[in-house]
């Protein structure tokens, strides 16, 4: 039987005890699917693994992540219910919960959330409520707790865009929480974390220019020597990094690399500690780069070359640092799931969707 093509992009991630890698996707049929490698590919389709056939997915994103204590959990929008797949290793099978079942109201209907775990296993997911506020639910335990942060740090003046979706990281050495959302006019914004909320307008903190405005999500990642680095595109096709070093900068990456480009996916760190950002071609259509840097931006081109794995749509990328392999994953032309995926020392292309077995 053929794995269901793909409606969203793939979000990939790796555990960094074993190895393992997830692949999550919304599929034409508005189920959450899943690949799975153990040493080999594996699928599964939560929604009818786990029973849950009631609560499809509207939204664009099915985000998952790996729980400290080894479990999966996999986090989606259903018409303002927020659901989760959770994996179960004593009853092996797949299991699921209504986040906000009782609580806050969702997200508009065809709008995405955002999950993160904290490093004292606190598991998070936050989205943007109509008309125009900050949720965060966080559990450590069993139940869910919400906090409305724009109204509990007294409404912040730019009200969140509920059209976009937030992206949150957690700064590994100092357990800090990191909530970036956009406004309306595509400035961006911060709720972060260190033991109680605070607010950050980070365009006035890093003195962006009025016309660098985000037209993508803000993704946020840290890197080895603890520095913050939030990476956007805007409307004039500019990658845009803004980055904290104790304070807040700001630096286009297209001016240093003399290109321009149509998207950007969250950065990452490979096995040598190098910054990678993968990117699409503005014109090649398809085509993935890979922004990196090594005391310098340099701009290197990943393809794919043979017809019908070209990108279409956001790219995704992660490291694996048990394997010392870094994963570039995306819905190519054909709604298959794509891979491109390299050792230190050379690129690979894969289809996933073909080399998943059921």
């Amino acid at each position: 039987m053929a794995i269901t093509k793909a409606r969203s992009a793939p979000i990939g991630y790796a555990s960094p005890t074993t190895g393992h890698q997830w692949v999550n996707f919304i599929g034409v049929d508005n189920h959450v699917h899943e690949l799975y490698w153990n040493g080999i590919w594996h699928y599964k389709d939560l929604n009818v693994h786990s029973g849950q056939l009631d609560h499809l997915a509207f939204g664009n994103r099915a985000f998952g992540y790996v729980h400290p204590n080894g479990t999966s959990h996999v986090f989606y929008n259903s018409g303002g219910n927020v659901i989760e797949f959770f994996w179960d290793p004593f009853q092996v099978k797949w299991l699921w919960t209504h986040v906000n079942s009782g609580g806050p109201q969702g997200p508009a209907e065809h709008a995405d959330i955002t999950a993160y775990v904290a490093n004292d296993g606190t598991q998070h997911v936050a989205w943007i409520k109509p008309p125009g506020e900050v949720i965060d639910m966080a559990c450590h335990g069993v139940n869910w707790v919400s906090t409305n942060l724009t109204i509990e740090l007294g409404f912040p003046s730019q009200k969140p865009n509920t059209q976009h979706t937030p992206w949150a990281y957690v700064h590994p050495k100092n357990n800090t929480l990191h909530i970036n959302y956009l406004d309306t006019s595509g400035r961006l914004h911060e709720f972060w974390n260190d033991g109680s909320w605070h607010y950050n307008n980070l365009f006035a903190a890093a003195g962006v220019p009025n016309d660098k405005t985000s037209a993508t999500e803000p993704k946020g990642y840290v890197t080895p020597d603890d520095f913050q680095h939030i990476v956007y595109r805007t409307s004039g096709m500019e990658i845009i990094e803004l980055w904290w070093d104790g304070a807040w900068h700001f630096a286009n990456l297209s001016t240093q690399v003399s290109h321009s480009h149509s998207d950007a996916a969250q950065g990452y760190v490979d096995s040598l500690k190098q910054q990678r950002i993968p990117v699409r071609h503005p014109t090649l259509f398809g085509r993935i780069q890979l922004l990196w840097f090594n005391g310098q931006w340099q701009l290197f081109d990943l393809g794919p070359t043979q017809a019908g794995n070209e990108c279409d749509g956001m790219l995704r990328g992660y490291a694996n640092p048990k394997n010392a392999t870094e994963h570039i994953t995306y819905r190519g032309l054909d709604g298959d799931i794509h891979e491109l995926w390299a050792t230190p020392t050379a690129w690979k292309h894969e289809n996933l969707s073909q080399h998943a077995s059921q």
